[in-house]
């Protein structure tokens, strides 16, 4: 199974540093890497900075860095985005399964499919995106925060990512 496959390849790759978050299943359109025909995308597996960091050189974390990965189960390797639209959303505190469907972003940044292609990576394990994100006027207020990644195909039903959380300091 590719999902199993996957997070072995990621853990090989030397990410242990990084929180990860696995998907569901859903309906947009993406290549698949070994040359054969396009594929839905599946799963979107999110990788998290271990903690916020500081992105515009003012002392105190601002912001945080993502990988992400979009995968099919019939590719070999992870299928790089190329229609629809890529959301990343960042929620105040520690949320999970019910809580992140009632709750309402801090922040979303979007991406078309376009956009990502100067985000793209070409990796042992397929294509990635790389994000360096900073909240702005969005700050949070509690210790943690929580991130989503949703893709929305041209055609079909979204998939969303499994939730990742990261803390706004060392404990």
């Amino acid at each position: 199974m590719i999902r199993n496959r996957f997070w072995q390849l990621i853990l090989a790759c030397g990410l242990a540093g990084w929180v990860a978050g696995c998907a569901t299943d859903g309906g947009g359109l993406s290549r698949v890497t070994s040359g054969g025909p396009s594929q839905p995308v599946e799963q979107l597996h999110l990788l998290l900075t271990s903690m916020a960091v500081d992105v515009d050189g003012r002392p105190g974390p601002d912001g945080f860095g993502v990988r992400l990965y979009a995968s099919h189960r019939r590719a070999k390797e992870a299928t790089p985005i190329e229609s629809g639209t890529l959301e990343l959303m960042m929620f105040d505190g520690r949320l999970a399964g019910g809580e992140l469907e009632a709750a309402t972003p801090l922040k979303t940044w979007r991406f078309a499919a376009q956009e990502l292609k100067a985000r793209a990576q070409k990796t042992e394990i397929g294509t990635s995106y790389r994000f360096i994100l900073s909240w702005g006027a969005q700050r949070p207020t509690k210790g943690t925060i929580t991130i989503v990644a949703r893709y929305e195909p041209l055609r079909g039903r979204p998939v969303r990512s499994g939730p990742g959380t990261i803390p706004m300091s060392v404990p």
